[in-house]
């Protein structure tokens, strides 16, 4: 299974600090003997060191492996080579400094008018819903909360 999340840091006047992708792989094995096993990316290092174009690959930061990958053949090829454990296991995990267009952006105003009271204004930008079925999508979201249901972490 792989997964992989966006982490976004956005200034107050809406300028982006750090984008980047965060991943893993990780892995459900259940083989009979002890077979190798290989896996080939398309990483920017290897598409430079073959020639190829370098339209599609990916330059991934700060990769950590699992202790069972081949390292060695890692530095010298670029492929994950490894004798799986049994069971579950993260083969490795990984980070993209990647500039994405988010799906959506969102604004926040923070007023506080007293000790217990607090209001927030959140503005949902550049959020389209296209549904084929023909569901009517409705155009803006309401939540209505009661008082003591969240705890905020401002820093």
């Amino acid at each position: 299974m792989m997964r992989s999340g966006l982490r976004r840091e956005v200034s107050a006047n809406g300028n982006v600090l750090q984008s980047e992708i965060v991943g893993s792989v990780k892995l459900r094995v259940f083989l009979s003997g002890m077979p190798e096993l290989r896996l080939g990316l398309n990483d920017k290092v290897l598409f430079e060191l073959t020639g190829r174009g370098k339209s599609k690959s990916v330059e991934m930061e700060d990769v950590k492996f699992h202790q069972c990958v081949r390292l060695s053949r890692f530095e010298n090829d670029r492929t994950i080579s490894f004798i799986p454990p049994d069971g579950d296991f993260e083969l490795m995990s990984y980070r993209l400094n990647i500039h994405v267009k988010p799906l959506i952006w969102i604004e926040s105003v923070i007023e506080t008018f007293s000790h217990s009271r607090v209001e927030y204004l959140i503005k949902v930008r550049y959020m389209k819903i296209i549904e084929k079925s023909g569901y009517q999508a409705l155009p803006w979201v309401r939540y209505i909360t009661q008082s003591g249901d969240y705890q905020l972490r401002i820093h």
